[in-house]
């Protein structure tokens, strides 16, 4: 049989969820011997994951400036990746461009449009991103042109889609009433999160003094230091479980906003019990070791980290916001649920979670199962599916 060429457009290889998924993807393509070559096309080959390459994977390097501004690579992005479409020819396009999908419909119209083309949403769409972070209440009044563009623009271009997959239902949902887009456009396919690989980098030993003391709970949260994660409403929480219980905190992640949490842990006198370690690649061995997994987002897409603290029997604590974890925690069965900002309802959570620890432990095992809902396996069928692989 003849290879089919894939290609999948990524912004880079960072840290993050899309870029992890999109590697444990291709392991899983090439476990199954699935007949497809696989190119990776970059915006910048820069990240922590690009070490973490399959081999026979190749890449390809638009060689775009890694700090750009949004709008310039917006503006940048565009030719250069009709360019390598038009030159590559691939038999299936997946593009996986938080914010910018829709330039790759553009390049690959500009490049001949012969290819089947496949959207992944991994995040909300630009504009209404800009107006969370920036506090706007209306994305009309978002300065600059291209927040005004990219409604109607995404409206154009994702219709021409061959198809558009979404990680979660809330994502679906957003897509289908901003661009007017059929349930039968949209395919709901959970993030790819558990494999043997996953479960094997759990069993790492971790040195961290805090995990030998089984007697004082260590909680962990994993993200980056962003104003989405809200790590100073958890900080603030978390200021007050150490008046009732002696506990820690472990913040694993890197970010823009690490010299400002710096300073409010000094603040709030958490020197002692608060420390954010920095990005950590597998963090899953913390996590089972953790008295429990903290998630307090703003919003989400998904919100893959509740799964992998699920898969490694790690209860979860979660903001209750759009979109993802009730969608993942099956409204609240399997974590809790606190409002977003709230900062008593959090402390008051993480208060329980010790509390009950020794009356009542978490059921470990049940975590664990539950998780193989979002396994890669059950998602990987789905994409060749999809892909037409």
């Amino acid at each position: 049989m003849q290879k089919q060429h894939l290609a999948i457009v990524l912004k880079n290889l960072t840290g993050g969820g899309i870029e992890k998924r999109t590697l444990q993807l291709i392991r899983a393509f090439q476990a199954q011997d699935r007949p497809c070559q696989i190119t990776l096309v970059l915006a910048h080959a820069v990240g922590e994951c690009l070490a973490e390459v399959p081999e026979g994977i190749k890449i390809i390097d638009l060689g775009l400036p890694y700090e750009s501004r949004l709008t310039d690579l917006f503006w940048r992005l565009l030719p250069a990746l009709t360019q390598i479409l038009r030159k590559l020819q691939p038999d299936v396009i997946l593009s996986r461009l938080p914010c910018f999908n829709c330039l790759t419909v553009l390049a690959h119209r500009l490049g001949g449009g012969r290819s089947r083309l496949v959207l992944s949403e991994h995040t909300l769409p630009f504009y209404r991103l800009l107006a969370i972070e920036k506090g706007y209440t209306t994305t009309q009044t978002l300065p600059g042109l291209l927040p005004k563009i990219m409604l109607p623009l995404m409206q154009w271009t994702y219709p021409q889609a061959d198809a558009i997959i979404t990680v979660s239902q809330g994502i679906a949902s957003e897509l289908q009433q901003s661009l007017n887009l059929s349930e039968q456009q949209l395919t709901l396919i959970y993030n790819p999160v558990v494999d043997d690989n996953l479960m094997l980098q759990a069993e790492a030993t971790v040195e961290h003094p805090w995990f030998q003391n089984a007697d004082i709970p260590v909680f962990l949260a994993v993200g980056r230091l962003a104003p989405q994660k809200d790590y100073p409403t958890l900080l603030k929480a978390f200021a007050e479980v150490v008046k009732t219980y002696p506990a820690h905190l472990i913040i694993l992640g890197e970010g823009e906003l690490r010299s400002k949490l710096e300073r409010l842990v000094q603040s709030l006198q958490l020197g002692n019990v608060v420390e954010l370690l920095g990005f950590v690649t597998h963090p899953y061995a913390y996590m089972v070791r953790a008295q429990a997994l903290i998630l307090s987002s703003v919003w989400e897409t998904f919100g893959t980290v509740l799964v992998e603290a699920m898969a490694c029997g790690c209860p979860v604590i979660a903001t209750d916001c759009n979109y993802g974890p009730r969608e993942i925690l099956a409204n609240g069965q399997y974590g809790t649920l606190v409002p977003v900002g709230d900062t008593q309802a959090l402390a008051a959570a993480m208060v329980e979670a010790i509390a009950h620890q020794s009356q009542s432990p978490p059921d470990r095992q049940r975590l664990q199962t539950y998780a193989q809902t979002f396994s890669v396996n059950a998602a990987v069928d789905r994409y060749a599916e999809i892909l037409g692989l």
